[in-house]
């Protein structure tokens, strides 16, 4: 069967510039408490400088999460009776469309229903949410009762692929 549906989604310019900025104000601040003298002075014989372990951790964490922000992409395909949600670099979804027994378009808040975005589990304490940007997608429910919600820029289409598609195979068993 052809593909019916297909989006690739990164994190937008804006994203990717605040994390930068965010990291350049972090690495300002660690390299202030690694050379401050106060940073050397050692309450226990040996023991590391609490403030250049702060530092370096935080410089370690956001270097990843940087990292992480490039490489980071939400891969939705629609195609012979299954959808498939990617979102590199963890292993993708794979959901029969005979197991959906509903799916709508909504509008999401990612940060309150999702806890932020990015592949989440626990959405409504039911599923997960593959979620980038953007406020609108498709809630999808399986006849187990996992919720998924998908963020997309093309909500409408990815519900129109995903009904046609399951209507065929269903047809087909039938």
């Amino acid at each position: 069967m052809t593909i019916q549906f297909t989006e690739i989604q990164r994190f937008t310019l804006k994203a990717r510039r605040s994390l930068i900025l965010l990291t350049a104000a972090i690495l300002t601040f660690a390299g202030f408490l690694l050379t401050s003298p106060a940073t050397f002075h050692l309450p226990v014989q040996g023991a590391p400088p609490p403030a250049a372990f702060v530092a370096t951790v935080l410089l370690a964490v956001f270097a990843f999460l940087l990292w992480m922000l490039g490489r980071m992409s939400l891969v939705v395909t629609v195609e012979g009776g299954e959808a498939r949600f990617e979102f590199t670099p963890y292993k993708p979804l794979v959901v029969p469309l005979t197991d959906i027994a509903r799916a709508e378009v909504v509008t999401y808040r990612a940060l309150r229903d999702c806890g932020g975005v990015g592949m989440r589990y626990g959405y409504k304490l039911k599923g997960r949410s593959f979620t980038i940007s953007g406020n609108r997608g498709v809630e999808i429910e399986t006849r187990g009762g996992k919720l998924i919600l998908v963020g997309t820029q093309r909500p409408e289409e990815l519900l129109k692929a995903l009904t046609e598609v399951r209507n065929v195979e269903l047809g087909m068993r039938n």
